[in-house]
């Protein structure tokens, strides 16, 4: 198999700067698969699920009900072992 010449990518300083972790999901718009008393939610996009944690409210402030439309704004939060996504009602909740 003939290599394609790919090299693994090293992050520099410029690019560390310009790309933060909470820029990687920044709002998801979906469909409110299901919605726990404990705030986390399931919202698909796409064909795609996403547990969303939200502080208690959260679904009710965005206007959520289960299979229907909703729009979070999302904190995603990334570490060594585990990678959340935070869902809030508005771009004021979130920062």
């Amino acid at each position: 198999m003939k290599s394609l010449g790919c090299q693994p990518a090293s992050i520099t300083a410029p690019l560390q700067s310009a790309v933060t972790p909470d820029a990687m999901i920044g709002r998801l718009r979906g469909i409110l698969v299901s919605s726990e008393s404990d705030g986390c939610a399931l919202v698909e996009v796409g064909g795609v699920g996403y547990e969303v944690h939200c502080p208690l409210g959260t679904i009710g402030r965005a206007r959520g009900e289960v299979g229907g439309e909703i729009v979070l704004a999302i904190h995603t939060n990334v570490r060594e072992d585990q990678f959340a996504l935070f869902g809030f009602a508005t771009e004021a909740e979130r920062h």
